[in-house]
């Protein structure tokens, strides 16, 4: 689809859920984009070192977190915890593809472009 279509039209039920350009999903692939970064051990002053970036973050096991990485916050995010000294033992960015950007708009998550 991404090498010949220009624009996307996705419908739910016979209705018209989303009609957007490739390019706008693109925008919102990269904006949906999120950082996991697995800790060397658990480190109980997350909190106090991720909240005050104003970005949204998970625990989903004392040594895995997860946050927003748009706007070059997670790479502020990354830098916060070296120097507050948490260990980072990896970290992978995950973008979602157009297929989860699709089951998101038909499951409900809908918005006309």
């Amino acid at each position: 689809m991404e090498r010949v279509a220009d624009r996307v039209l996705i419908l739910v039920g016979g209705r018209r859920a989303a009609l957007e350009r490739l390019d706008d999903l693109r925008a919102r692939q990269l904006n949906a984009s999120r950082l996991v970064v697995e800790l060397h051990e658990a480190h109980p002053a997350l909190a106090a070192v991720l909240d005050p970036l104003g970005v949204p973050w998970t625990l989903s096991d004392p040594r895995r977190l997860t946050f927003a990485s748009t706007n070059g916050r997670g790479l502020e995010a990354l830098e916060r915890l070296r120097a507050a000294g948490v260990g980072v033992r990896s970290f992978e960015v995950h973008r979602p593809t157009l297929e989860e950007l699709f089951l998101e708009v038909v499951r409900g998550g809908r918005h006309e472009g």
